[in-house]
């Protein structure tokens, strides 16, 4: 048969990464378009920003409790585009890689900076906090 070999994984993961990145500043464009459209049916604060009206939803990768993985979308109440997506986790991989070294001068310093940006406000940083 006249076929081509199968995609082999470097080739098949710098698809993958360009379509993301690609993927990624069209959603970026379409979501700051959705901001610029819904600003218009609002009239500015004082100090220039605008109270809107949104909905939020998320889904996790998983039903129950089991999942470390889920999206949270905003929505404009009036136009019904996506504001903003933000991946959650429960687990911070920073943490995780910093965990072996608790204990250390290196590891306190990390984590007084941290603490104060780590996108895990839940499990995972109260459980290195706590090693």
């Amino acid at each position: 048969m006249n076929m081509l070999a199968p995609m082999n994984i470097n080739s098949y993961t710098n698809h993958v990464t360009a379509i993301h990145g690609t993927a990624e500043v069209v959603a970026k464009a379409s979501m700051k378009s959705a901001a610029e459209e819904t600003k218009q049916f609002y009239e500015p604060e004082e100090d220039g920003g605008h109270d809107i009206g949104i909905t939020a939803d998320e889904t996790w990768r998983q039903r129950g409790y089991s999942s470390s993985y889920g999206v949270v979308t905003g929505m404009s109440l009036i136009t019904e585009k996506v504001l903003d997506v933000e991946t959650m986790s429960k687990e911070c991989w920073e943490c995780i890689t910093w965990s072996s070294k608790k204990g250390s001068e290196e590891f306190e310093h990390w984590w007084e900076g941290h603490q104060q940006i780590c996108s895990n406000r839940g499990v995972r940083q109260r459980s290195v906090a706590r090693k």
